[in-house]
C-alpha cells in the first residue's frame, strides 16, 4: 500500500455516460508497511481459506506451511500463492509443494535487477587537479606580492 503519488497505478472507472475509462491515479498516497503475520494468524488464514479442500485436510505437513510462510517476506504474497495453487498439486509432500510455490513466486514476482552505475570519474579528477594547480598558482602569486 502507498500514500505517495506514483505513475504506475492505473484506475478504472465509468464516466457520466457509463463508458468504461482508465487512467493514471491522481491520489497522493504514502507507503504503509503491512505488519508481519504471527504463526497463529497464518494458521488461521490457511485453515479458513482451505478448510473445504480434502487435499488440505489430508495434508500432514500443515505446520510446515505455517512455518515456511512465517519465515518469508513478503508473507502475504507467499500465502496467496500457496492458497491459489494448493489443490492443483496432488500427491506431493509438503516440501515439494513449498518448492513449487517458491518457483511460482519467482515467476510472478521476478527479482529486480540491480542497476549498475558506471561513472567515469577521470574528467572530475582532471578538473580538481586543474583547480588545485590554479589555486596553488594563485596563492603563490599573492604571497610574492
Amino acid at each position: 500500500m502507498t500514500q505517495k503519488s506514483h505513475r504506475n497505478s492505473t484506475i478504472y472507472y465509468k464516466d457520466e455516460q457509463g463508458q468504461s475509462k482508465y487512467g493514471t491515479s491522481w491520489l497522493d498516497l504514502t507507503v504503509i508497511e503491512t505488519p508481519l503475520m504471527t504463526m497463529e494468524e497464518i494458521r488461521k488464514e490457511l485453515n479458513r481459506s482451505m478448510s473445504h479442500l480434502d487435499t488440505w485436510q489430508k495434508e500432514i505437513g500443515q505446520e510446515y506451511f505455517v512455518d515456511k510462510i512465517h519465515q518469508v517476506i513478503p508473507q502475504a504474497r507467499y500465502l496467496k500463492i500457496v492458497l491459489n495453487s494448493f489443490e492443483l498439486k496432488d500427491n506431493l509432500t509438503a516440501e515439494q509443494r513449498w518448492n513449487l510455490s517458491k518457483t511460482e513466486y519467482v515467476k510472478h514476482y521476478p527479482p529486480k535487477k540491480q542497476e549498475k552505475i558506471s561513472i567515469n570519474i577521470e574528467p572530475a579528477i582532471n578538473l580538481i587537479e586543474r583547480f588545485l594547480r590554479m589555486w596553488k598558482d594563485f596563492k603563490t602569486s599573492n604571497n610574492d606580492s
